[in-house]
């Protein structure tokens, strides 16, 4: 299975190497009721109103104003450009027959180019109403038309215009209904063509795909959405109705018993000068702010004939920097008296009856459009603007019913010059096709600085942590490993930790079993079963301490050995013995320790893990969208002059590189996602188990009593806790 995919993508790859085939400007869209390519313009006829001067031409996408300044993917394609600035344009076509939308809906889609950014005025287009036709060559701005589409701009506001005009069932009232609200708009200033597309549903809904994107949902339905309702109100106001002369509607009225008061002057300045100050002593009055320069020369090239009087530029006059010069001024200071506009104080109004509205009655011109979707017959298409900047080009004008149509429309028209557009922005070769795709990476990354930086910062931090905070560790771990190993071994026959409580009772009660000394009896092995561990002992030595002690007042006989060597006392081997034990026992007990801390800080380590994972591979599989929704096509090497090194590279690596960032996410990384999520909610549990073992009673008395024994440890744990 694998040889043959293999094998596929190879022959894909071959197949693609041969020559590009040129672009080939479609006639026709299957299904379309309209379509316009502009390979010519005999069905167009232009206004002959003489308001209506701006000239209108065939031209390509890459020539403007009669230069090849645009980079021109296809140049085989042209399309309709309105060629004169500040001028009006007026074109239009009409249709053999009109066209019906019920039942079935409305499609409507073109291609604009603006070579220029758009600084006033439309870029729209109008689908002209069959009911009121005028001819072609009277087309202006009173043309009747059922539906305005397209940007426009003025100012601040840039928006993409949806005029619905709907006519009244019941007395033919016409009114425009406006789409509200903010409607995205591509960018006026990029030079890149953009697609506009306008979708009405048989179920009167409306939507506004720019690219191919949708920027804007609507029901023909919804009172709110539109300037001027579909369907007006049951209820409206009597226009025979007016208020009484009577009626009173305002809630407050001045209180007849406030009175401006006798000393309050509404004419006294809110500043006064300060009657306290004093002109400084150093004051200048006779000395002029200015002076001419005395250090300043004439050019030695001045002619006072030709050039006049030389006069010194004007510098401050230095005898001004103490004080000041010229006519000297009190400073002002604010009016003690100013009290400013006295107004009259007002009280509730005890004849106020409320606020009068008129009385509502039945909307006359009421009716309630079911069908909204249904709209005038649709008889051709316009072009009248007036725009303050030239170079408006138009392409690929579409009528359909079917929203399919006009996919399919893109993908012959929009989605193709894209993509030589891309190829032709991604250059010749494997190197251009890097350089590209890196673009494309580093606009990504622009785009969405919060999560790409948080990757990288994920990736660098686990980085350091995996390399460098580890390592001291693992070479503690290392050189720890041959004692710790020693002291494991001998402890693993001893029994496990867990059984201390059992080993404690059977230590107590052989003691109690033994008899005690009498007293004044000489010495004693003493065996102490609290302070000792007796399971831990040989079953022979401890036959033999135990016999040793249940004689009181008789020493211990010495176990056979070398001659003219001292046999050490029962109470030395004892002690030798349980020292042992102790230091065994704390060195496991420690080991225990550092091996949970380890597993603990392993956890972590996996947590971040899974973080990491996871934004990488929403990072990938954003990045991967981007790649593959710039819809670029495989290039197109010679292979008589590229090698076929660069070919695979281009014709297999980069297509799978965008198919397995994609297939990643889909089937690995995206369930890590949703994994690193729950790792998140038990990430503080983790936290508080950490700080718990690290409060633990027997850590802070394993490092203070290193060398007591188990038993002991447990002991003064239990006390502890």
């Amino acid at each position: 299975m694998t040889t043959r995919c293999l094998l596929l993508v190879a022959l894909s790859a071959l197949a693609s190497a041969d020559e590009e085939k040129p672009y080939e400007v479609p006639t026709s869209i299957d299904g379309a009721f309209f379509f316009e390519p502009f390979i010519n313009t005999e069905r167009w006829v232009r206004t002959e109103d003489e308001n209506y001067q701006g000239e209108l031409q065939l031209q390509s996408y890459g020539v403007f104003r009669g230069k090849a300044e645009l980079p021109d993917a296809l140049p085989a394609d042209q399309g309709l450009e309105l060629s004169s600035a500040a001028r009006k344009h007026g074109i239009s076509t009409v249709f053999a027959e009109p066209l019906r939308t019920k039942g079935v809906g409305l499609v409507v889609q073109f291609e604009l180019l603006l070579k220029q950014p758009l600084q006033c005025g439309g870029a729209y287009l109008k689908l002209l109403s069959a009911d009121e036709a005028v001819p072609p060559a009277a087309l202006n701005g009173d043309t009747a038309y059922t539906l305005m589409f397209g940007p426009d701009k003025c100012g601040a506001v840039h928006k993409t215009h949806f005029i619905l005009r709907h006519k009244s069932p019941v007395d033919g009232a016409i009114k425009e209904c406006h789409l509200v609200g903010e409607t995205a708009a591509p960018p006026l200033s990029d030079k890149k063509p953009h697609l506009y597309t306008a979708v009405i549903t048989p179920e009167s809904e409306v939507k506004i795909l720019v690219d191919g994107k949708e920027v804007r949902s609507a029901s023909l339905l919804d009172e709110t959405a539109f300037s001027a309702p579909i369907n007006p109100p049951k209820k409206v106001d009597d226009p025979d109705d007016s208020k009484p002369a009577d009626w009173v509607d305002e809630p407050q009225m001045p209180d007849p018993a406030s009175v401006k008061p006798d000393d309050w002057d509404e004419e006294a300045p809110r500043l006064i000068e300060d009657p306290a100050a004093e002109r400084p002593d150093t004051w200048e009055p006779d000395e002029p702010l200015q002076i001419p320069d005395p250090t300043a020369e004439a050019p030695a090239d001045w002619d006072a004939d030709e050039d006049g009087e030389w006069e010194a530029p004007l510098v401050p006059n230095p005898k001004c920097k103490p004080s000041g010069c010229g006519e000297w001024k009190r400073p002002q200071v604010a009016n003690p008296a100013y009290k400013g506009k006295w107004v009259q104080a007002k009280i509730d109004n005890p004849a106020y009856v409320g606020k009068w509205a008129p009385r509502q009655i039945d909307n006359p011109a009421y009716y309630y459009d079911a069908a909204p979707h249904d709209v005038m017959p649709i008889g051709g298409v316009g072009i009248e603007l007036w725009t303050m900047q030239d170079g408006i080009l138009f392409d690929n004008i579409l009528v359909a019913t079917d929203p399919r149509v006009a996919e399919a429309a893109a993908e012959r028209t929009f989605s193709a010059r894209k993509a030589a557009a891309a190829r032709l922005e991604r250059g010749d070769g494997w190197l251009g096709a890097a350089s590209f795709y890196l673009s494309l990476a580093a606009e990504y990354a622009r785009e969405n600085a919060l999560p790409v930086g948080v990757a990288v910062c994920a990736v660098l931090a686990s980085i350091v942590l995996l390399c460098c905070c580890r390592a001291p560790a693992r070479a503690a771990e290392a050189g720890g490993g041959g004692v710790e190993g020693e002291e494991g071994e001998e402890e693993e026959g001893e029994g496990e930790e867990d059984d201390g409580e059992e080993e404690e009772e059977r230590a107590e009660s052989e003691a109690a079993a033994c008899p005690s000394p009498a007293a004044g009896s000489g010495p004693v092995a003493v065996f102490d079963a609290d302070a000792h561990d007796v399971d831990a002992l040989d079953p022979e030595e401890e036959a033999q301490l135990r016999q040793l002690m249940s004689q009181p007042g008789v020493a211990a006989p010495p176990p056979p050995q070398p001659a003219k060597q001292a046999l050490p006392t029962a109470e030395a081997v004892l002690q030798e013995r349980t020292a042992s034990l102790s230091r065994n026992g704390a060195a496991r007990e420690g080991h225990l320790w550092r091996q949970t801390e380890s597993e603990v800080e392993l956890a972590l380590l996996l947590v971040l893990l899974v973080l990491v994972l996871a934004l990488v591979g929403r990072v990938a599989r954003d990045l991967a969208v981007v790649i593959d929704g710039a819809q670029v096509e495989p290039l197109q090497p010679n292979p008589l002059v590229q090698p076929p090194v660069e070919a695979l590279v281009v014709h297999i690596v980069f297509p799978l590189a965008a198919w397995v960032g994609r297939a990643v996410w889909e089937r690995l990384l995206l369930p890590l996602n949703d994994l690193a999520r729950l790792v998140l909610l038990a990430a503080p549990t983790a936290h508080q188990l950490g700080a718990k073992l690290q409060r633990h009673p027997h850590r802070a008395f394993w490092d203070s009593h290193p060398g007591m024994s188990p038993v002991a440890t447990r002991q003064r744990a239990g006390a502890t806790r």
